[in-house]
C-alpha cells in the first residue's frame, strides 16, 4: 500500500464504563491515537422500523499497522470528519491480500 492512500487523520477511542456519584453508568471515550487512513464508503441501506425509517451506512478504514492499531476491537471506535464509526469487523494483516499485508482493515458503521 502505497502511504498516498492515507490521506484522512482518523482518531481511534475505546470505551470505557464509568459510575458516577449517584451509581449512574456513563460511557467515556478514551483516546488511543491519531492516525492517517484511507476511508471509503462501502454501503448504505435504509428501512422501515415501527413507521421510523433508519439508515445505515458501513465504511472502510485502512491503516498500517503497529502495535496499537493491532490492539483494536470491535469494541473500540472511529472519530473522522466530525462524525462517530463503531467498528463492526476487524480484518487483521495476515488475512490482506499481499500487496495490503503491512495494513489492517476495519469495517465500520456510521454512528447516527
Amino acid at each position: 500500500m502505497r502511504n498516498g492512500t492515507l490521506k484522512h487523520k482518523v482518531t481511534a477511542y475505546t470505551l470505557s464504563d464509568s459510575v458516577d456519584t449517584v451509581g449512574q453508568t456513563t460511557s467515556l471515550q478514551n483516546n488511543i491515537g491519531d492516525f492517517w487512513a484511507s476511508v471509503q464508503p462501502v454501503s448504505g441501506d435504509e428501512r422501515m422500523n415501527d413507521d421510523q425509517v433508519q439508515a445505515e451506512e458501513t465504511y472502510r478504514f485502512l491503516l498500517h499497522t503497529n502495535s496499537t492499531i493491532n490492539a483494536m476491537t470491535a469494541k473500540d471506535q472511529f472519530s473522522y470528519d466530525g462524525n462517530t464509526y463503531k467498528i463492526r469487523r476487524v480484518i487483521r494483516a495476515e488475512f490482506q491480500p499481499s500487496h495490503l499485508r503491512n495494513s489492517i482493515e476495519f469495517i465500520c458503521e456510521l454512528v447516527t
